[in-house]
């Protein structure tokens, strides 16, 4: 992680998270990073491709 020197997330190089942590959410973002990627869980993204509806779209494991 590369932070600003106020302390604030710059960026992540390998981003990891809690399952516990997300409290069952599917998908979300990190306040400090608003314009950064969105997260999916791994069965979202699934149901996602199982839709047959992702073309154009681009989903890269973290």
């Amino acid at each position: 992680m590369a932070e600003f020197s106020s302390g604030r997330i710059m960026s992540l190089r390998r981003p990891a998270f809690i399952a516990d942590a997300l409290n069952d959410k599917q998908a979300f973002k990190l306040a400090e990073m608003p314009r950064g990627d969105l997260y999916l869980a791994d069965d979202l993204v699934k149901a996602i491709l199982d839709t047959g509806m992702s073309s154009g779209t681009d989903f890269t494991p973290c």
